[in-house]
């Protein structure tokens, strides 16, 4: 990655994260000031075919897998490993929620934004996952990444003859010693030809 993109998924990461650890310390709940038209939005929603099984608490645990998923993209995209995303999420989910019990009186910790917040670390992950898929799978049908400014796969002839010169130039030391089911596979190679 060039150095702008790079300076620019920093920026964007450290306004995520500072974002992030403004509304998890912010000293009330954040939602509190529209608590009561988040209420009438719902109320509104139910009597027009909302299931009324879907109320306020659903809606705060589906914002905070929503508030984490970023996390667990960045955490991924970090490390290169998802299980990353899940551990990371999941330890500031943890400080976050002990953090808020011990210095935040008018904030309520609760097992469940752990789990949502770790929930949408894995979302994240899972996201970055399914890019990279997408984009590996479309670099591979376009042909790209084969062969150095031609975008053209490599035919087989040319890989089993790469492959025979190599095996060939390790026959001058001891090939059986090294690796005698390739030197094998050479020699009847060499005696169909």
């Amino acid at each position: 990655m060039s150095k702008q993109p790079l300076r620019f998924t920093v920026i964007v990461a450290v306004a995520y994260l500072l974002v992030l650890a403004t509304i998890a310390f912010w000293p009330t709940p954040v939602d509190r000031p529209v608590s009561g038209s988040l209420g009438n939005v719902i109320g509104w929603l139910h009597a027009h075919g909302m299931p009324s099984f879907i109320g306020y608490d659903n809606i705060e645990f589906g914002a905070n897998i929503l508030l984490f998923t970023p996390f667990g993209y960045i955490a991924a995209a970090w490390t290169g490993k998802w299980w990353h995303a899940l551990s990371t999420g999941f330890a500031a989910s943890c400080i976050i929620e002990h953090g808020q019990a011990l210095i935040l009186p008018n904030r309520v910790a609760s097992l469940l934004d752990i789990l949502a917040n770790t929930m949408g670390a894995v979302l994240g992950a899972l996201i970055l996952t399914l890019v990279n898929a997408t984009h590996r799978r479309h670099q591979r049908l376009s042909g790209s990444g084969n062969r150095p400014g031609t975008g053209a796969q490599p035919d087989r002839e040319s890989t089993v003859h790469t492959h025979s010169s190599s095996v060939r130039a390790l026959r001058g030391h001891r090939c059986r010693d090294i690796a005698p089911q390739v030197c094998s596979m050479d020699q009847r190679d060499d005696d169909r030809h």
